[in-house]
């Protein structure tokens, strides 16, 4: 299955004044398990679309025909599907989210869902570290930076030599090999930045750990603001660190703290208004 056709599995069509969705064969009622209308309907032609079942004087389902033509479970779930406004058009719409608009993540939950269905598997703890971390109550860009940082795929520089020769994988703060966990929890530098904060109790990293598992057991321990304060900081150390990778810029250790704790209170206090924030 091509990734177009995976992605499409989480579409579904809104009925407007059309006549592009069809009764059996598409993704149309919203309470149905795969939204699919799930035999044929009796009397009408297999390829009937759905604008036969709207009186097009009323605009309103003919409710005589959905019952006559359809099993009982079925047409009360059609019959409670609110009809469109004559003038909109029919719409595929993303069926997986409040709000009907894809965004990445609900392409990546779809995926670990999936995942998890056919291959019988969900890591202990895993899913709550997803899901806690799209919860954050942070700016969208940090919860980002903590989706990619938990699944250990931030472009440090052992990656990036992996796949170039024109870079090294040195790290450019200690020299180093610039591994993620490196990076974050085994540098001198980052470490004096959290031995500094009021953070320390989550820096310490058991030996053999990765993000993922040092992300789920912060996770357990902490506080929602100690997690969240704990995803900014480690935000703030990747922005500092390409800072300095790819401008030579190095800001003071303190600085780097006290922007990262007066970034998290102030969208706390502006209730998530980026705008109100610096950059």
């Amino acid at each position: 299955m091509s990734a177009q056709e995976w992605l499409c599995g989480g579409l579904r069509w809104r009925v407007g004044n059309e006549d592009k969705v069809r009764i059996w064969g598409d993704r149309w009622v919203p309470s149905v398990q795969g939204f699919f209308v799930q035999s044929a309907p009796m009397g009408l032609p297999v390829d009937s679309k759905v604008s036969e079942l709207i009186d097009p004087q009323t605009e309103q389902w003919d409710s005589a025909l959905i019952e006559s033509c359809l099993p009982t479970a079925m047409a009360q779930a059609i019959l409670q599907i609110p009809v469109r406004g004559m003038d909109e058009a029919d719409k595929l719409i993303w069926a997986e989210s409040s709000n009907n608009k894809y965004e990445v993540r609900d392409g990546y939950r779809r995926w670990l869902e999936e995942f998890n269905r056919t291959h019988d598997y969900q890591p202990v703890g895993e899913a709550r570290v997803w899901s806690s971390i799209w919860k954050m109550n942070v700016p969208p860009k940090v919860r980002h930076f903590m989706w990619r940082f938990a699944r250990n795929s931030l472009a440090t520089c052992d990656k990036i030599s992996a796949k170039s020769e024109r870079r090294g994988d040195a790290c450019p703060f200690c020299n180093l090999r610039e591994a993620q966990v490196h990076l974050f929890g085994e540098c001198g530098w980052s470490g004096r930045i959290w031995r500094n904060s009021n953070l320390s109790q989550w820096f310490e990293l058991r030996e053999d750990e990765d993000c993922l598992i040092w992300t789920r057991n912060v996770l357990d321990k902490a506080t929602t603001t100690e997690f969240e304060d704990w995803a900014v900081l480690l935000w703030s150390l990747w922005k500092e660190r390409n800072a300095h990778l790819f401008n030579g810029t190095k800001a003071p250790e303190e600085e780097i703290l006290m922007r990262a704790a007066t970034y998290a209170d102030e969208y706390r206090q502006y209730q998530g208004d980026e705008t109100m924030l610096p950059a």
